[in-house]
């Protein structure tokens, strides 16, 4: 694939091992949709939290990045498991079947007492909740 590639991050986090963080941006092709996308080592997105965090967007139709894990090799170097994760582009707005445009907007979340995490709200007395429970 034709790409182009280089280094990102703003702390130390991204550059202090052998596990450089990458932005990088596919010109001809695409790996599994995604043409843009960070590739990083797991502990600067606190390893599988941040996955686990867009899964759960994803299972109530919020619009998240995709994201995969991957062995890595670098000049025929295996550096380990490397994180991939998708850049906000046009393909992550068509991969979550919405039309293109902003991805921001206003919510009055704190104004109307509401927390961050509320069951009712997130689950909605589905089954998850009750298998989320149960395990």
């Amino acid at each position: 694939m034709n790409a182009r590639v280089r280094l990102k991050g703003d702390l130390l986090d991204h550059l202090a091992t052998s596990k450089w963080s990458f932005r990088v941006n596919i010109k001809s092709d695409a790996l599994q949709g995604m043409r843009k996308f960070s590739h990083q080592g797991p502990y600067t997105r606190d390893f599988h939290s941040e996955s686990l965090i867009h899964k759960a967007m994803m299972h109530r139709d919020v619009i998240a990045p995709r994201n995969l894990y991957t062995d890595t090799f670098v000049n025929g170097e295996n550096i380990g498991l490397m994180y991939i994760e998708e850049h906000f582009s046009e393909p992550m707005i068509e991969y979550a079947s919405r039309p293109y445009g902003p991805i921001f907007r206003f919510d009055d979340f704190f104004e109307r007492g509401l927390k961050i995490y509320d069951e009712d709200m997130f689950w909605n007395n589905d089954k998850d909740l009750e298998f989320a429970v149960s395990n």
